[in-house]
């Protein structure tokens, strides 16, 4: 995937028809315009990798692999932002004394 996405050009000439396989295959919800064509789909390619980190990083505060501070500090936020964050995200902010 990272390979795609370095060369966005290979989205360039996607059709409806491209997207919406994509779509099915993937279970993402790329939409599609006329005028954006590809980079429309890079858009969306980078969004889904950005929420990917986002959800690991919830993970590991969660499982105690980072520290609330540690993954606020990953996330560019405040510890009270993430923990807000993940509770939104129906994730476990752990307690530490």
């Amino acid at each position: 995937m990272n390979r795609l996405l370095e060369n966005p050009g290979h989205f360039s000439n996607l059709d409806s028809d491209s997207i919406e396989a994509i779509n099915l295959f993937l279970g993402t919800e790329i939409p599609y315009n006329e005028s954006e064509g590809g980079d429309i789909v890079c858009k969306a390619w980078d969004d889904q990798k950005e929420s990917g980190r986002i959800e690991e990083i919830y993970s590991s505060v969660q499982d105690g692999d980072y520290t609330p501070a540690r993954g606020a500090e990953k996330l560019c936020i405040t510890v009270e932002e993430m923990e807000k964050r993940m509770e939104e995200a129906g994730y476990r902010f752990p307690i530490y004394k």
